[in-house]
């Protein structure tokens, strides 16, 4: 399945939903590939609330250790169904629309594709000297399109190359 509601969603990682019929698939049961829970992995932690209202996942899911793991599990399960960034995209794997919305940088940024977490920089004070030129740096133009690189930069006009343009 490529295109999902958000009760769905909820469903399959809470257990409700079992079967990919039960969401206009095939009567295979859906496998969930996620990090491991008791790590506290703030990816998990945040898909929780936001797809899971804070409800407990389903306790018959593949647990591995790391996100290129869960990617890996996926690409070898037909039937998977994984939690992971859009920095770990491969070939083998589709993204899953949520209502009318895909996962792309427009839409993390407007808000519309609703399972996103930002990139947060924090410092015990108010950044100064080197401190505050990082993060300066990381807010440019420059700091943004590192950024996109792998994640999505919070403004729409930082031109990215990707890394194999840039090889000689």
């Amino acid at each position: 399945m490529t295109r999902l509601t958000a009760a769905a969603v909820e469903g399959i990682f809470t257990g409700r939903i079992r079967s990919w019929r039960q969401v206009g698939g095939p009567d295979k049961p859906i496998v969930c590939i996620t990090e491991i829970l008791g790590d506290k992995r703030a990816t998990m932690l945040a898909f929780q609330d936001l797809a899971m209202g804070g409800r407990p996942y389903v306790k018959e899911r593949v647990e591995v250790d790391l996100p290129r793991q869960q990617i890996d599990r996926l690409v070898g399960n037909r039937w998977g169904i994984a939690t992971v960034s859009m920095a770990f995209d491969r070939a083998g794997i589709h993204a899953v629309q949520i209502g009318r919305s895909m996962p792309s940088p427009r839409a993390i940024r407007s808000g519309a594709y609703p399972y996103s977490r930002p990139l947060l920089l924090v410092a015990r004070t108010l950044p100064r000297d080197s401190l505050e030129k990082f993060f300066r740096f990381m807010l440019s133009a420059d700091g943004q399109r590192i950024v996109g690189r792998t994640f999505v930069p919070i403004v729409a006009d930082v031109v990215v190359k990707s890394p194999s343009a840039r090889r000689p």
